[in-house]
């Protein structure tokens, strides 16, 4: 009859993981659940700035409405160079007024206030600007010239190249890359 011996063959070295490959282990994982956690970071800022783009589409298009339900007095919403959305109102022509502070509230986030009863429901430190070009007026028709409608915020991210022309909300923000 023949014994084999066990103790000295390869099967029974290998008892399990040795600490060295323990830590090598956990260091792959921490490194691979630190970009899981940058990666959401960075989806997080894509979704509020989409959101943010999608409010400020929102509002533009709201006063481009009211000036062209407001036609005949359209020229009342030209604030030159003043902004909305700087205090708690803004004023337009007489005709024009309500239509102004009823947007400013928007800019402001009025809309939605959270539980604290701080507004919250438009884009970080929105500016919205309207201007009349006369320069483009037709000879025959008065005030048949272009409206700007401009709304401008801060972006959290930055890196944006900054509207060409636009001078709404210029020198506002930290930098021009989040205007």
């Amino acid at each position: 009859m023949r014994t084999i011996n066990f103790a000295n063959s390869a099967l029974t070295k290998s008892r399990g993981f040795s600490l060295l490959e323990i830590l090598v282990a956990v260091l792959i994982l921490a490194i691979g659940l630190l970009g899981m956690a940058g990666l959401q970071l960075v989806a997080t800022r894509s979704v509020q700035e989409s959101f943010q783009r999608s409010q400020a589409i929102l509002l533009m298009q709201d006063m481009v409405d009211r000036i062209n339900v407001n036609r005949k007095s359209a020229r009342s919403y030209d604030l030159g160079t003043g902004y909305l959305g700087t205090g708690s109102s803004a004023t337009c022509g007489v005709s024009a007024d309500a239509d102004c502070q009823g947007w400013t509230q928007m800019l402001l986030g009025a809309a939605e206030k959270s539980a604290g009863g701080t507004s919250v429901g438009a884009m970080i430190g929105a500016r919205g600007c309207i201007s009349y070009d006369a320069a483009t007026e037709l000879p025959s028709a008065p005030d048949t010239g272009i409206y700007t409608v401009s709304v401008v915020w801060q972006s959290q991210s930055g890196g944006f190249t900054p509207p060409v022309g636009v001078p709404c909300g210029q020198g506002l923000y930290p930098a021009e890359s989040q205007r």
